[in-house]
């Protein structure tokens, strides 16, 4: 969204309820529908390190009837159109198939005409990986669910991550070498208590320097705001 304003996990299930029932008036043939949420927002429904998201980024097929009920919620609540989006299946390049096995069930609306669901620890971190933004939640996410895994005793392991990678992406070519060494690094240690944080305080310092940069400029796209980012922590390190 081009909005600054952040969705609460209530206000998600809220406007999702709220979807639903917009479906269900629009959805003659009453054909159910699937979204699978991903990305900041699934970490969100998931895992109580994540208080707010930006938008709802999810898998869906878009009917016609499920556009037109996005737009009605986005338009009567005074959303950003883009507050539930499927980019991410266009950017992503991930294997829709398993994405569904591996998703998990979060909550069905109006008689299960629209189900929502979200997606397993290691392949959240495997698309966050994919993702890579520093200057989004893309790390932090990584090291909150590998720390709320390990508190309710479930250890993951870079061989569940390798699984997660090749199955979605048919291989580790997708994910940049640096990367996975880095995460490599979170997942060997034993705990990352204070690694949280620093993350997140990185990735707002970077956001608030891109806002600033953009307001000037033109960014197009993840990797240039990569490289606008390279330059501007060069800049803040010679200050």
């Amino acid at each position: 969204m081009s909005s600054d304003y952040a969705f609460s996990k209530e206000e998600i299930d809220y406007y999702l309820k709220k979807l639903s029932a917009e479906y269900k008036r629009r959805n003659k043939n009453k054909t159910p529908v699937e979204i699978i949420i991903v990305g900041g927002a699934a970490a969100m429904l998931n895992y109580s390190f994540r208080e707010s998201t930006l938008d709802v980024d999810a898998y869906y097929t878009a009917s016609s009837a499920l556009k037109d009920a996005i737009r009605a919620v986005a338009e009567k609540e005074s959303l950003e159109p883009d507050w539930l989006n499927n980019d991410f299946q266009f950017l992503s390049q991930c294997n829709p198939k398993e994405l569904r096995l591996h998703s998990r069930y979060y909550k069905r609306y109006a008689n299960g005409l629209l189900e929502i669901r979200t997606v397993a620890a290691e392949y959240l971190i495997a698309l966050k990986m994919r993702s890579g933004r520093r200057f989004r939640n893309d790390f932090s996410d990584i090291v909150g669910v590998l720390e709320a895994e390990k508190d309710i005793g479930n250890i993951i392991t870079m061989e569940h991550i390798d699984r997660a990678i090749t199955e979605l992406f048919s291989g580790k070519d997708k994910i940049p070498k640096d990367i996975y060494e880095e995460v490599r690094g979170y997942v060997s240690q034993e705990r990352n208590i204070h690694l949280y944080d620093r993350l997140r305080e990185l990735e707002t310092d970077n956001f608030r320097a891109l806002k600033e940069y953009s307001d000037e400029n033109t960014i197009k796209g993840k990797l240039e705001a990569g490289e606008i980012l390279k330059e501007l922590n060069k800049r803040r390190n010679k200050q």
